[in-house]
């Protein structure tokens, strides 16, 4: 991700990966490239105690919950797309896979249109978020 250019997309049904979770606040945090970051995560999940989604929202990235029926993991770098059904949930997944480019439209689609119906966490909720959290 420290080669991202433009943007950074990630649908993770639970994100609680602290590795990517810190690779999300190093791109975040370095204005001269201005990165768009954007994650969409499941709100079951986001509840969580172990979760990075209040933490990241808290620094900024734009991140959504949306009732998303898989558990594969989707990532976006740029204009490549990787699919894992675990990236987000254990530090340096082994199952990652790159998506073929005349399939990565699709995914890119997908993930617009997730994301206009997804709910837009604030940095206002997350006091509320954390007391709330379940074990």
């Amino acid at each position: 991700m420290a080669v991202a250019q433009k943007r950074v997309l990630l649908y993770t049904p639970h994100f609680a990966d602290v590795k990517l979770a810190d690779a999300f606040r190093l791109i975040v945090l370095d204005k001269t490239r201005q990165v768009r970051v954007y994650t969409v995560t499941v709100p079951f999940f986001s509840f969580k105690p172990d979760t990075t989604v209040n933490a990241l929202t808290l620094l900024g990235v734009a991140t959504f919950e949306a009732q998303v029926n898989s558990k594969e993991s989707v990532l976006v770098i740029d204009d490549y797309v990787f699919t894992s059904k675990s990236l987000g949930k254990v530090p340096y997944p082994k199952d990652i896979k790159l998506v073929p480019a005349n399939e990565a439209d699709a995914y890119l689609k997908w993930f617009k249109t997730t994301v206009d119906k997804a709910h837009l966490i604030k940095i206002s909720d997350i006091p509320r978020r954390i007391r709330s959290a379940k074990p």
